[in-house]
């Protein structure tokens, strides 16, 4: 067997740069095609890939070889292609599966950035100008998109965050608000590495639905509440932990202060704000930082600790502690453990 040399896209970050966009939208296609669902570790021919799911196979073998180049798939030999870490990582059973967040980058993403130009002349987001709204009021109007968004931050989200999590206390709180809760991930994996917890999960009602979906699989709704209404208007009362995974990133300065605000005008003075977020640090690269572009995109942004900190003692909650951790092949995470004064 063949095996691909290392790809070296890397070794000049000009390529990269220019190639990023022509990669995104090759990995969109054998995402869209479920390529990856018809490969495994043994090397297959393109001509039945392609057979399996409808593709002309010339085609689907050009793109196969781009991907393969850059270390995603492996070409084992002439028009054969098996899968490697990053290759299964796009099957749709992976339990790390990227296959939805490309989905998303190659239906919606591409067209914000397509608008990066104007955005920075300007300083508005791009999505007021594709969408007249913000990105994710369009998806929760659009119930494909939501599919692939929930699908997205199902597989790999609470994996980071519950790496950054392990190290809390939740021996003294007995009910945990977990607040843009979405389809109930973070909150089941909370639950089931606490047994005395009961659990609130707050979201806009038309993500409710997702999160009893998957609660009721794993057996945890009766331990769970399940509250639809917007963060900006009104949180649930009376809990002793208050998770805010990955959200003060998805809006501005302005927004982030208010919704802070309401979360500190309802929480019990006894109770905790544990806030995750991927922060900026110091020079070189950081996943972040792209990750970044995108918060732009949609009017938000990923901070500093400092700035965060900022945000929190504007809004009345003082900072108790720091954690970070870094997973393996993900953005490091950290939760900030806050609380009201």
């Amino acid at each position: 067997m063949t095996v691909a040399e290392p790809p070296q896209i890397n070794q000049r970050p000009l390529f990269g740069v220019l190639t990023g966009t022509w990669l995104s939208q090759a990995g969109y296609v054998v995402c869209e095609l479920g390529v990856a669902d018809h490969l495994s570790d043994e090397p297959r021919d393109i001509a039945e890939v392609a057979a399996a799911v409808g593709a002309h196979p010339d085609s689907l073998y050009r793109v196969m070889r781009a991907l393969s180049a850059v270390g995603v798939f492996m070409e084992t030999g002439p028009r054969h292609f098996a899968l490697n870490d990053e290759g299964r990582m796009l099957r749709s059973d992976s339990p790390s599966s990227f296959k939805h967040f490309i989905l998303l980058n190659g239906l919606e993403h591409i067209k914000l950035f397509a608008e990066l130009l104007p955005s920075v002349r300007s300083g508005r987001p791009a999505s007021e100008k594709v969408y007249g709204k913000h990105l994710y009021d369009y998806i929760g109007e659009h119930p494909e998109l939501r599919d692939h968004f929930f699908a997205a931050h199902g597989r790999t989200a609470p994996r980071v965050a519950m790496a950054a999590l392990s190290e809390m206390d939740f021996s003294g709180a007995r009910t945990v608000v977990d607040l843009g809760g979405g389809d109930g991930a973070l909150l089941e994996h909370v639950l089931k590495d606490n047994p005395h917890l009961k659990g609130v999960l707050f979201d806009l009602p038309d993500t409710l639905p997702y999160a009893r979906e998957r609660l009721t699989a794993q057996g945890l709704i009766d331990r769970c509440e399940l509250v639809g209404g917007s963060f900006f208007d009104s949180v649930p009362p009376d809990g002793d932990v208050y998770v805010l995974a990955h959200c003060l990133h998805n809006w501005n300065d302005e927004k982030s202060a208010e919704l802070l605000a309401t979360i500190r005008a309802t929480m019990p003075p006894h109770a905790r704000l544990l806030v995750l977020e991927h922060l900026l640090e110091g020079e070189g690269f950081s996943l972040a930082k792209l990750i970044d572009l995108l918060m732009m995109a949609v009017d938000g942004r990923e901070r500093s600790e400092e700035e965060v900190r900022v945000l929190l003692d504007k809004s009345g909650f003082e900072v108790r502690s720091v954690r970070s951790v870094l997973f393996p092949g993900l953005p490091s995470d950290s939760v900030i453990e806050a609380v009201p004064v």
